[in-house]
Formats: C-alpha cells, structure tokens, sequence
C-alpha cells in the first residue's frame, strides 16, 4: 500500500476552497482529487523556496474549460 502524506493548505487557499465546493460542487471535487493525488503522490508539483523550502505546489490546475463556460 502506497503512504498517504498530509496537504496543508493556507488558510487563505482553505476559505477560497470551502467557497468552491459550495458554488460549484463539481468543480470543487475535482480540486478534492487533485489534492488527494498529491497526498499520493507528494512529488508532484514545484518545489518552494524560502520559509516554505522543503515543500511543493502544484499551480497549474485545469479550470481553464471551466472558466471559458
């Protein structure tokens, strides 16, 4: 079985997150996924510098379909 790791999320990228799953649930399970295959996979994604040395993000997310509706 593959580990699982945490994702934290900002409180700023959490607010913004419980918005989106209200307005928008199909959206917002699409984030949840994405956010569980970084906790899958914690590789993905760029690796920070400064005070978040150590740590990932991922940026590039597939709203793009979704925004142009």
């Amino acid at each position: 079985m593959t580990p699982q790791y945490n994702v934290i999320l900002s409180k700023l990228a959490d607010n913004k997150f419980d918005k989106l799953i209200r307005s928008d649930r199909k959206l917002g399970e699409q984030v949840a996924k994405a956010i569980d295959r970084v906790a899958s996979n914690p590789d993905l994604g760029e690796l920070l510098k400064g005070e978040w040395k150590g740590h990932r993000k991922i940026s590039n997310w597939p709203l793009s379909n979704h925004l142009s509706h």
